[in-house]
């Protein structure tokens, strides 16, 4: 799609860094990623018994 091509991802995530800078005073890496991209996380804790 048209929003997801490198150089509008690039341009957002500059954006991001510059708005997290703005209101934190912070410098940091942002990396936007096209969706579904990311592995899905399980979503539950896994209890660790010690014995």
């Amino acid at each position: 799609e048209e929003r997801y091509k490198e150089g509008n991802l690039s341009k957002l995530a500059k954006k991001v860094e510059e708005e997290i800078y703005a209101m934190l005073n912070l410098h940091v890496p942002v990396e936007i990623v096209k969706p579904n991209s990311l592995p899905r996380s399980e979503g539950k804790a896994k209890r660790v018994v010690e014995e």
